[in-house]
């Protein structure tokens, strides 16, 4: 099982409500964690590995929970629409096995509409790989939450919409802001709020 530095964080998630929140410092990745949401807030990472290097399979590789914080479980995504989400790309980490094995915890899953993560969120993450090649790559996301969110009767909330912001070289390449709804476009910068080339 894989070590973590917790922190514990009062933060106010809307208006009128607060939440307790810990602050996860993995070897890869760090994280702010809902337990009241069963959802992450917000993840930070650098893109490890480019797709150029040596590849791990995910063969045996499932979500796996951590005994010290209550997150959400396979039950919250049993048939629906919401996917496993990865936040930090499983594919991001994949040059070793044990930052692969990382990014399956659920502390790092988020319930994302399944045709957003299958199609458009996932030809981001392609994109932030293929500028890795050139660059130092990091990437802030943050899950959104709303007083309107819908919360599963299995007791995980879905989130309103994710912005991922990525970094290269220390500057703002891009923010992106995708509604947690059924999105096919392949176009990911369709969805792009601040425009900077390479």
């Amino acid at each position: 099982m894989l070590k973590y530095l917790f922190t514990l964080l009062l933060l106010i998630l809307t208006s009128t409500s607060f939440s307790q929140v810990i602050e996860v410092k993995g070897d890869i990745f760090d994280i702010l964690y809902s337990e009241t949401l069963e959802q992450p807030i917000r993840v930070r990472y650098k893109v490890l590995c480019d797709g150029t290097g040596m590849r791990n399979s995910r063969k045996g590789l499932y979500f796996y929970k951590n005994d010290s914080i209550h997150t959400s479980d396979n039950k919250d995504y049993y048939k629906n629409v919401w996917d496993k989400g990865h936040m930090a790309p499983a594919a991001d980490f994949n040059c070793d096995k044990k930052d692969l094995k990382e990014t399956f915890s659920y502390l790092n899953c988020a319930l994302q509409h399944q045709d957003l993560n299958r199609r458009t969120w996932r030809y981001l993450e392609a994109h932030e790989r293929n500028i890795a090649t050139r660059y130092d790559v990091y990437v802030i996301i943050h899950i959104i939450f709303s007083e309107n969110s819908k919360r599963l009767p299995t007791g995980a909330t879905v989130p309103d919409a994710f912005k991922k912001t990525i970094y290269v070289d220390g500057e703002i390449y891009g923010v992106w802001y995708f509604e947690n709804k059924s999105i096919k476009d392949k176009n990911y910068n369709l969805y792009k709020q601040k425009w900077k080339t390479l």
